[in-house]
């Protein structure tokens, strides 16, 4: 894979002398306590990607921008798992803990100087270890950092994992064990395809879904402008806010919808026709 090549290219100028391992998964993921990245499958054969797209919305990863974020990512939390780096008192208190349990859904604040900006919905809020990961990747492959987040927390973020790799390391987990790798997955394609489905749980007849789609939202597969899927992202606490007293739902219930909603405007392909009144 190109994408990967490249990545391993800004590692190596950045001085980082050891080499995740990768391996073909069902999905993206970096396991705890392993040196690796796992790799979906489908990225790896355009009728896969096709496939992908059709029947879940979305393929992950499918354009090169998105899969090389997606890959210094990952890299990020390799790396933390290789070295330990979430140990270190200095990294715990400019990051927070990894013990932080991760929300079930989070409403990110966009006006925020404290993060870097990288994956979509301002990830690096959701917690910790993926404000380590985004930072990470912001570091590893972004120029102008200084002038871009100057006098903002996620800079000091920044110089703190400069810093950090500006030293030599030792790796202490040396496992780079391929983990749920794709020839132990005994399932079929169609198989795959309703487990994804049915984990994603697409909420097209829950009453929120229903009020964004009313107010903000038309199916318009064609729509070459804004999304709906990012205008969610942008205004999250607004939409939060609107939904709870339309619905009649607390916001912390609404919070725990979010991430359904957004992956069903991404399935259903909607635009964003309305601005907020």
């Amino acid at each position: 894979m190109d994408c990967k090549k490249q990545v391993l290219e800004e590692l190596k100028r950045k001085g980082i002398q050891h080499t995740p391992n990768f391996w073909i998964s069902d999905e993206w993921f970096c396991a705890d306590g392993s040196f690796g990245i796992a790799l979906p499958f489908y990225l790896f054969h355009p009728r896969l990607s096709k496939i992908e797209k059709e029947e879940i919305g979305f393929c992950e990863g499918e354009s090169k921008t998105e899969m090389l974020k997606l890959l210094r990512h990952e890299c990020a939390h390799a790396f933390d798992n290789a070295y330990h780096l979430r140990k270190l008192k200095q990294r715990q208190e400019i990051f927070g803990l990894t013990s932080k349990k991760y929300p079930s859904s989070y409403v990110p604040n966009n006006k925020s100087k404290d993060y870097v900006s990288h994956l979509p919905g301002h990830y690096a809020q959701a917690h910790p270890d993926e404000d380590w990961a985004e930072t990470f990747a912001v570091w590893l492959s972004e120029k102008n950092l200084e002038k871009k987040y100057k006098d903002t927390n996620a800079l000091l973020k920044i110089k703190y994992i400069d810093r950090t790799f500006s030293k030599k390391h030792t790796l202490k987990c040396k496992s780079k064990k391929s983990v749920s790798p794709l020839k132990e997955i005994d399932i079929t394609l169609g198989q795959y395809l309703l487990q994804k489905k049915k984990r994603l749980k697409l909420a097209e007849h829950s009453p929120a879904f229903i009020e964004v789609k009313k107010d903000w939202g038309n199916t318009n597969s064609n729509h070459t402008g804004n999304t709906l899927f990012n205008f969610i992202n942008d205004k999250e606490r607004l939409i939060t806010r609107k939904l709870a007293k339309n619905v009649g739902m607390a916001e912390n219930k609404v919070m725990q919808v979010i991430v359904d909603l957004k992956n069903t405007c991404r399935t259903q392909q909607l635009s964003y026709v309305k601005p907020l009144s």
